[in-house]
């Protein structure tokens, strides 16, 4: 062997020994353990128009909330887009993950580090000796400036598929953040219509208040006349009671909606400001035949598939476990005991070649990793799976409310008109002195009472309006139609 070494040389051999490793890269080149993604079937109901696509969460939505046609609107979505602190906070956990994925990435490239040290260190001399007598101690000192190299090589993919995991998880932290941003603006706006609602509540129940109170002294001076009994007083006094209760409550809820709206826009309710338009918004004609394309642009969506890909990914990495990893290790630098010559020739060293790293026993560790990995990419066909049938749930509820509450709002509205009819005719028999004043009190108290009904109806509407915008993932425009 010895002889050989001679003859070939310390040069052929290394020749030889990185010959060896670039054959393994070779052999290896291109070869990625693991499945490749392809995204999961899923059940559609026969009346969306679904196509197999990447998801479209990247694609702007546009101004959507612009449809409701109120500027004050839609800078109080601006606002919210820019100060909102759960918003804020998505960001920062996106680029948490992207910080991730560049991490993952470095391992494509070779690490070199240097560095450098002194010793001063003094030998025993009662130490165990190599040449079969006692070395005297001694003291000396060491200066060294090395520089170290790593490279692993790729061989069964698992730089690739950590890395391909890692973006996985950075582009599903992206989309979490686009879902965070697109129920920020339906929550703004939803809070937005609901605060115009109430307003005008207030306004119909403040004047139902003054309707029974006008009512209620009519019945306190006829009480005196001796023309009505106490229970008609106190009866009156219940509506009154009622009527005030009512304006409190919806007085109550005006106030929670508006510090939701302040923490919305990252404020505290107690010195936030915002003025609230009464001109009542106008309702988006719905399109029809909307295709389920649409749902690809749904962020929620797109991060479960994204999550999906990266356990994918990860079943690669932990195949690859199984498999040796090679690993080329390089140092060079200069070493000597005195400062003053360290930068001479002759203290240079180096050192270079191979490390392989064989798994062969590991306690089970390797096979528990491959079916974790495996158990987490099931999972996440579940997840988005379930995510999927989420998406066609919220715009079939949307969907329906919307019918429904359209013919309710046309019923109020009828009812509303029928109620106005009658208090007018109520008054005007009063005027001509075929009914009492109370006859016009009960015919206003209804009326008043169907247009909060109408209201509430309609508040119900936009609000549905708004969660099909939403569910759909972010509005629409004429071109989605059939």
């Amino acid at each position: 062997m010895r002889g050989a070494i001679r003859k070939f040389g310390w040069q052929g051999w290394l020749a030889v020994a990185v010959a060896a490793v670039l054959g393994m890269v070779l052999l290896g080149a291109g070869c990625r353990l693991g499945p490749d993604y392809e995204r999961p079937s899923v059940e559609v109901p026969g009346q969306w128009r679904w196509k197999e696509a990447v998801p479209r969460d990247h694609e702007p939505t546009g101004r959507w909330w612009t449809l409701f046609g109120d500027p004050a609107l839609d800078a109080l979505v601006e606002r919210a887009g820019a100060d909102n602190l759960e918003l804020k906070a998505a960001l920062a956990r996106v680029e948490q993950a992207r910080a991730t994925a560049r991490v993952s990435k470095s391992d494509f490239y070779p690490a070199v580090q240097g560095s450098a040290s002194y010793a001063r260190y003094r030998t025993s001399a009662n130490a165990p000796s190599p040449v079969g007598f006692p070395i005297p101690s001694f003291t000396m000192e060491q200066w060294e400036t090395p520089l170290d190299l790593s490279y692993e090589i790729d061989l069964w993919g698992r730089v690739s598929r950590s890395f391909e995991a890692a973006r996985g998880l950075a582009m599903s932290a992206e989309a979490a953040r686009r879902a965070v941003l697109l129920a920020l603006q339906a929550d703004v706006v939803s809070s937005y219509l609901a605060l115009q609602a109430l307003d005008r509540e207030v306004q119909l129940l403040g004047h139902t208040v003054a309707i029974r109170n006008e009512a209620l002294d009519i019945f306190r001076q006829r009480l005196k006349a001796g023309m009505l009994t106490e229970f008609e007083v106190q009866r009156g006094q219940v509506e009154v009671a009622s009527a005030e209760a009512d304006l409190e409550a919806v007085r109550r809820m005006r106030a929670a909606e508006f510090n939701r709206m302040a923490v919305l826009c990252g404020r505290a309710p107690s010195v936030f400001e915002f003025q609230v338009s009464t001109q009542a918004v106008a309702l988006p004609e719905i399109a029809a035949g909307l295709p389920a394309d649409l749902l690809e642009r749904r962020p929620d969506v797109a991060q479960a598939e994204r999550v999906l890909a990266s356990r994918m990914a990860e079943i690669g990495v932990a195949k690859a476990a199984f498999f040796p990893s090679v690993r080329l290790t390089a140092s060079g630098g200069l070493m000597s005991g005195e400062l003053s010559n360290l930068f001479e020739w002759d203290s240079h060293t180096w050192a270079l070649g191979p490390r392989i790293d064989l798994p062969i026993f590991a306690g089970g560790r390797n096979r528990a990793g491959l079916e974790r990995a495996r158990a987490a990419y099931e999972e996440a066909v579940a997840n988005y799976r379930q995510q999927v049938l989420v998406a066609f749930r919220e715009v079939e509820d949307s969907l329906s409310a919307l019918h429904f509450f359209k013919a309710e709002v046309a019923a109020r509205r009828v009812a509303a008109e029928a109620a106005t009819g009658a208090a007018r005719q109520a008054f005007a028999r009063y005027q001509a002195g075929a009914v009492n004043f109370l006859d016009v009190v009960d015919a206003e108290q209804a009326r008043l009472l169907s247009l909060v009904a109408q209201e509430r109806a309609l508040r119900e509407q936009q609000l549905a309006t708004v969660r099909l915008m939403k569910a759909l993932g972010g509005g629409w425009n004429e071109s989605d139609a059939l």
